[in-house]
């Protein structure tokens, strides 16, 4: 106050002090504001310069968490798969840790495609050579097996060596990207780690299912088979192994010769669903229509356990018996008839969801009525693909 006034530090006569406060706050201002612009455009010129590595970082940072996952994984897997061989093995434990370790390491070579004829019956050697060198190492390492329990050890054995396959793949391509130059490498296993993380979480997944014998989502196939002989062959039902691991049963329904096929159960087995077609192609010339049972990938957004028509050969895998079925029923004029019921993957190698068990039945009513609509005269196949874990 000057004389009773209040002071105006523009005015004549006011205190210095007052002055220097109002050009402190000032100064105050206009330094933080400066600061501000230095920080963000030091900021931008930092990401514009090292954005690239920053980024790289993050991702490599993230991609080594699910590569670490991966390898808890297949540990674990190697874990399930000894601990099931013990239980039917007299040896120690060194020699079966040192075939499971050699057991993962195995492979199969695919057959030369340079020249496209004759690939498919080379194929077929080579797999079924696979199978059988795969059986014959569980039955040396696990004696005391069943057939039906060689054939769930084989499938245990094919998801611990899957895994392991995923991991080394992945861990290979983490290893090379973080080397100078190998962005690109990165970038392609970053966008390509969802689905393989998907599919590694379900075959995971399907170690409980395999160690103790539950029946797979994939088995509606032979589900739908073994129930349909049941309700219409009744005790003349009578399942006879026509090829090796497959199982056929004649029927006869409102005048309909109508043959059965599925894998041999209730181990984890597939069989040879397309060369029993062509033996019984071969041997009946009145059979007209082949239908196939079998499980299909769904589409995000559709149900599980919805059932979809269609035509053609509704069998997965490496093509080879599909295509033993296409190549005889193109040959014979033979129409081709499908029924799938949907699921995931992860539902498809784990235990069957209710919602497609509860399908079976409806199938079954759906295959009745469409022996009942056929042409008279005429006999008809009934395929159940799939694996046929848990199903007599």
């Amino acid at each position: 106050m000057v004389g009773g006034l209040k002071c105006n530090p523009y005015m004549l006569g006011c205190p210095i002090r007052s002055l220097r406060k109002n050009m402190a706050f000032t100064i105050d201002a206009s330094f933080i504001s400066t600061l501000v612009n230095v920080l963000y455009i030091g900021t931008f010129v930092a990401f514009f310069l090292y954005g690239q590595r920053f980024q790289l970082a993050f991702m490599q940072r993230g991609i080594k968490g699910q590569v670490s996952k991966l390898d808890r994984m297949q540990l674990a897997a190697r874990t399930r798969l000894v601990d099931s061989l013990k239980k039917f093995s007299g040896n120690s434990v060194k020699p079966i840790d040192n075939s499971v370790d050699r057991l993962l390491g195995s492979f199969v070579i695919s057959p030369v495609s340079m020249d496209p004829s004759g690939i498919v019956p080379k194929m077929e050697h080579i797999l079924d050579s696979a199978d059988e060198n795969l059986k014959g190492e569980i039955r040396r390492i696990a004696p005391q097996a069943s057939e039906p329990e060689i054939q769930t050890l084989s499938n245990v054995a094919e998801i611990a060596i899957g895994l392991n396959n995923m991991f080394k793949v992945v861990r290979h391509f983490y290893i090379l990207g973080s080397k100078p130059g190998g962005t690109y490498s990165l970038v392609q296993l970053q966008m390509l780690m969802p689905q393989l993380m998907e599919a590694a979480d379900a075959y995971s997944s399907a170690m409980n299912a395999f160690v103790n014998g539950q029946t797979l989502g994939d088995g509606f196939g032979p589900l739908v088979a073994s129930e349909l002989v049941g309700s219409i062959g009744g005790s003349t039902g009578i399942w006879t192994e026509t090829v090796k691991d497959t199982e056929v049963a004649k029927l006869d329904y409102q005048n309909h010769v109508t043959y059965v096929i599925k894998a041999k159960g209730p181990g984890g087995n597939i069989g040879k669903p397309g060369q029993a077609i062509q033996q019984l192609m071969k041997q009946d010339p009145s059979i007209k229509y082949v239908l196939t049972v079998d499980a299909a990938l769904k589409l995000e957004g559709e149900e599980t356990g919805s059932l979809a028509e269609g035509v053609g050969a509704a069998i997965g895998g490496p093509g080879v018996e599909r295509f033993r079925i296409e190549e005889t029923a193109s040959s014979n004029q033979i129409e081709m008839l499908a029924l799938v019921a949907k699921m995931s993957e992860k539902e498809a190698i784990t235990e069957i969801p209710k919602s497609v068990k509860d399908r079976v039945p409806s199938t079954v009513e759906r295959i009745r009525s469409i022996i009942s609509g056929l042409p008279e005269g005429t006999s008809i196949i009934i395929a159940g693909i799939g694996n046929t874990m848990g199903v007599a």
